[in-house]
């Protein structure tokens, strides 16, 4: 189920929103809203119409603080160790905000770590945190993460930056210019200039100020290299202050940012008619930003963190419902298929165990049990034969031959030229040297306990060398 999220852009002057789906195929903007502020209960005002409808009451939310109100520095340690950094860092950054001891709220970025780790801190004030969460919490809406700033747009400049240069975005509004440098990925610096004019004016960008803030950064190694490229965004931006205006560092130029054009973030034909990517990357990068929740800067901590309300937890329950069903699905197919693989080998089987018999037993015209079928054909079949075996049983024919060897006398000259056996008679056709054996032989048999009759069929000299010929019969005792 693709979870919706809300980035909430609050200015002086303006209240910006935009609402994306988060699911399987990638973000995707549902909606987007700006809406003007007027008087100084405006902006809740504002706050409590967006939030009246259930579309966007029903959404995460992100929204960031003014860069006006935050204090950003660059800090080193000798260690790597974040949680030990957790703890050092309300002592580090004292000395550079203006609150007092236990008013603040702090929260880093890593630019490096290895023995020494660097990173870029905030802090702001309790307050500040306070009365966001309190004007959200009015209008019916809590936030799940808290930014500083434009951070989040940079942040995804600076993951799409392939260059290997410095970068930097320019961010016009809240009453001033917000300056975000970035490297290899991560962000290293951030620098708010006053400007002294209204957010919706047309103020210029301050690009003096600009070049010798990134000199003083490059100077104390905060940067690795002067900026290779500059991007701006914000309403500040607007009214023609990029176009035909020099760019701060020779042969750079300056270029609007579109942050859903260059990550390629669908919307619908009639919102894009309507968008405005100055005005509206600060909320769509708020809004992307909850997709990743640990993946930058979030001041809703300690008793400012979210509560997770009920709606929260229903989501999670629907999301929890949908994965189980999902699952169940994925194992009723994998049980189906297992089934239906058994019972194609089970049928195949059964089809060469048919044709089998019936290459076996071409007179059997209805097939019911093969196996069963075979088996009384095979006993049959065994009674009928004369070499057949059962085992060391009086009718068998090892037996009978052994019981003839052990009878007849050694010494006689008797060779058996046939021999033939159906179960219940035993015929011999055998030669000799003289016509007096065909008796003993005869008589010999007559000993046995297998046999109620033994009788000469016939008897004749053979041949040149006058052997005698003869045929015995043998009766089995039953």
């Amino acid at each position: 189920m693709a979870e919706t999220i809300v980035g909430l852009d609050i200015g002086r002057d303006t209240v910006t929103a935009v609402r994306i789906s988060a699911g399987f195929r990638g973000p995707e903007i549902l909606g987007a809203e700006r809406i003007a502020v007027d008087g100084p209960d405006g902006v809740a005002a504002a706050l409590s119409g967006l939030f009246g409808r259930e579309e966007w009451r029903e959404a995460t939310c992100v929204t960031a603080l003014s860069p006006a109100d935050c204090v950003f520095h660059r800090l080193r340690f000798p260690f790597s160790d974040l949680k030990k950094i957790e703890k050092v860092l309300p002592m580090e950054m004292e000395r550079f905000s203006p609150w007092g001891e236990g008013e603040k709220l702090h929260d880093h970025l890593v630019v490096s770590r290895s023995d020494v780790t660097e990173v870029l801190a905030v802090s702001v004030s309790r307050a500040v945190v306070r009365d966001r969460v309190e004007l959200l919490k009015n209008a019916g809406a809590e936030a799940s993460v808290i930014d500083a700033g434009p951070v989040p747009v940079a942040l995804r400049l600076a993951g799409r930056e392939k260059t290997g240069e410095t970068g930097l975005y320019v961010h016009g509004g809240d009453g001033g210019w917000t300056l975000v440098l970035f490297h290899g990925g991560r962000v290293l610096a951030v620098r708010f200039l006053h400007s002294g004019h209204s957010p919706e004016g047309t103020s210029p960008i301050p690009f003096p100020e600009i070049r010798n803030t990134c000199l003083s950064l490059f100077w104390r190694g905060d940067i690795p290299s002067m900026p290779g490229r500059i991007l701006v965004g914000g309403i500040g931006a607007e009214g023609g202050n990029t176009a035909g205006r020099p760019s701060p560092f020779p042969d750079i130029p300056v270029e609007p940012v579109d942050l859903a054009l260059l990550e390629s973030i669908p919307m619908g034909t009639e919102l894009r008619g309507l968008w405005n990517p100055l005005r509206m990357d600060q909320a769509l990068a708020l809004a992307l930003r909850g997709l990743k929740r640990e993946e930058g800067l979030n001041l809703a901590r300690d008793v400012f963190a979210p509560r997770r309300p009920h709606r929260e937890l229903k989501k999670q329950a629907v999301s929890a419902a949908v994965i189980l069903l999902a699952l169940l699905i994925l194992l009723g197919i994998d049980f189906h298929l297992g089934y239906s693989i058994g019972q194609n080998r089970l049928q195949a089987l059964k089809d060469e165990v048919n044709l089998l018999f019936r290459q076996t037993l071409p007179q059997v015209t209805r097939v019911v049990d093969p196996l069963q079928q075979m088996k009384t054909a095979l006993l049959d079949m065994r009674k009928r034969s004369p070499g057949r075996m059962d085992g060391e049983g009086r009718g068998s024919v090892l037996v009978l031959l052994r019981e003839i060897s052990r009878l007849i006398d050694p010494g006689l000259d008797f060779v058996i030229r046939g021999f033939s056996y159906d179960g219940q008679t035993v015929e011999i056709r055998g030669e000799t040297d003289r016509f007096n054996a065909v008796d003993q032989i005869k008589v010999a048999l007559e000993r046995s306990g297998f046999f109620k009759a033994v009788s000469i069929a016939s008897a004749s000299v053979q041949g040149r060398e006058n052997r005698v010929g003869f045929d015995l019969r043998l009766d089995l005792k039953q």
